[in-house]
C-alpha cells in the first residue's frame, strides 16, 4: 500500500473510532504514513539516512522510544532527527510498534552481513555493527556520544579496545551486555559475536580518547 493511501486509512480509522487506533498494528501504519521509512530501514526496506531500526525494540524500551519521538534532543543533544510533530496517540502507537522489532524483519534468506562478498570476520562485523544497531548508540566507528537519559552521561567510545580486551573477553562482554546495553547473545549467534568483536578490535584509538568501555 502506498504511503498516501496509508495516511488516508489511518486518518479514516481515527475519524470513525471513539479513540484513535493504538497498539503495534496501528503504530506500523502511523510509521508508514508519517514517512519514517524515508530515513529508516526495517529489514530490507526503507531509507539509509537514519539508523537501522530492525532491532530497535531489543535495544530500547518502549518508554524511551516514546520520549525520543516526542523530543529527540532531550535524550541526545546532538540528535539530527527532526521533530516528527506526532499526536500523542500516534507517538504512543509508533513506540509500541518499534518496541516489537527484534530482528524478525530481516529477509529469510539471511541477515545483511551474510554476504559471500564479505570474506573476513571484520568485514562482516562492520556491516553487523551498522545494521544491528550498535552504530545508533555508539556512533560511527565507535566514537561514542553524549546521551541524557535515566543513566545520564556518555555512551562509551569503542576505540582502542585492543588495548584493554582480548578477543574472548570482548565477545563475552558483548554476549552478556551490561548497564544500558542489551545482552546481544540473545539475538546474535557465536559467529556473529566473533565477527562484531573482530571489527571492534580494528578500531584504533583516537588521539586523547582511549576506549571507555
Amino acid at each position: 500500500m502506498k504511503r498516501g493511501a496509508l495516511a488516508v486509512l489511518v486518518a479514516g480509522l481515527a475519524a470513525c473510532s471513539p479513540r484513535p487506533p493504538t497498539g503495534p498494528a496501528a503504530g506500523k501504519a502511523y510509521f508508514s504514513a508519517a514517512g519514517c521509512a524515508t530515513c529508516h530501514r526495517i529489514g530490507a526496506d526503507g531509507g539509509r539516512t537514519g539508523p537501522d531500526l530492525t532491532t530497535v525494540g531489543f535495544r530500547r524500551p518502549e518508554p524511551w522510544l516514546e520520549r525520543w519521538l516526542k523530543d529527540p534532543r532531550s535524550l541526545r543533544p546532538d540528535a539530527l532527527m527532526p521533530d516528527p510533530r506526532l499526536s500523542d496517540g500516534a507517538r504512543a502507537a509508533i513506540a509500541a510498534y518499534l518496541a516489537t522489532l527484534r530482528g524478525q524483519d530481516w529477509p529469510s534468506g539471511g541477515r545483511p552481513w551474510d554476504d559471500a562478498a564479505l570474506t573476513t570476520p571484520a568485514a562482516r562485523g562492520r556491516i553487523l555493527f551498522a545494521r544491528a544497531g550498535c552504530l545508533a548508540c555508539h556512533g560511527r566507528r565507535g566514537s561514542g556520544r553524549l546521551e541524557t537519559d535515566a543513566s545520564g552521561g556518555r555512551i562509551p567510545a569503542l576505540t582502542g579496545l585492543a588495548q584493554t580486551y582480548t578477543p574472548a573477553e570482548l565477545v563475552d562482554k558483548i554476549r552478556r551486555g551490561g548497564p544500558g546495553m542489551p545482552a546481544w547473545g540473545e539475538v546474535l549467534d557465536a559467529r556473529e559475536l566473533d565477527d562484531v568483536a573482530a571489527y571492534l578490535l580494528t578500531l584504533g584509538p583516537r588521539p586523547g580518547a582511549p576506549a571507555s568501555w
